[in-house]
């Protein structure tokens, strides 16, 4: 485990930018702590492997980790959180919608998921893309931009702005911000439209 895994992970130096990199503990972790191994060392190197998730095993972690656990999942994996967000102040049919999203995980999302953004109000809804495969957001700031097409609809008052990620299978895509949450959405802000 020491010595022939590391080796072969060399090989394939860049297999995380496409699939995940899941790791199962040899022995368990109260076994780690009795037998002396350095945690810091095991953390560090495998957040060096980009690694996704971590299988424990079902033995109990030792409650002196516990903080360092809780700070290695927090890393594991992709975690996106919303740096910037710029919509034009005049805000009409073919205005532009940009936001910095950064990944302060280790590892991209492996699915195709579409980012989005969602104008709304009194059950009125309108999704727009973003023009981003979130599966190339490795680790650090991406900037995705959607175009706000209006068609032939006249849209007026004032609409929530939210982003997200629309899953067809039901799955929720969260977002480390303090914005406040809309269903599966987050609150970016609120716009008033005049489209005669």
């Amino acid at each position: 485990m020491k010595n022939k895994y590391p080796e072969r992970l060399k090989l394939f130096p860049d297999n995380w930018k496409s699939g995940p990199v899941s790791c199962e503990s040899y022995w368990w972790l109260c076994e780690w702590k009795r037998q002396g191994w350095n945690l810091n060392e095991i953390i560090d190197t495998t957040l060096s492997w980009h690694m996704s998730s971590f299988n424990p095993k079902s033995m109990p972690i030792p409650y002196e980790w516990r903080d360092k656990i809780e700070n290695w999942i927090a890393k594991m994996g992709y975690h996106f959180t919303i740096k910037s967000v710029d919509i034009p102040d005049e805000v009409k049919s073919g205005a532009r919608v940009n936001v910095t999203i950064e990944n302060v995980g280790v590892a991209p999302i492996y699915e195709s998921i579409p980012f989005v953004v969602r104008l709304s109000r009194d059950g009125e809804c309108y999704e727009f893309p973003f023009n981003s495969d979130v599966r190339e957001w490795l680790p650090g700031a991406h900037t995705a931009t959607a175009t706000l097409d209006f068609g032939e609809k006249k849209l007026l008052g004032e609409y929530n702005v939210t982003v997200g990620f629309v899953d067809d299978l039901g799955r929720e895509i969260f977002l480390a911000t303090n914005a406040e949450k809309v269903g599966k959405f987050y609150k970016i802000a609120t716009i008033t439209l005049n489209q005669q």
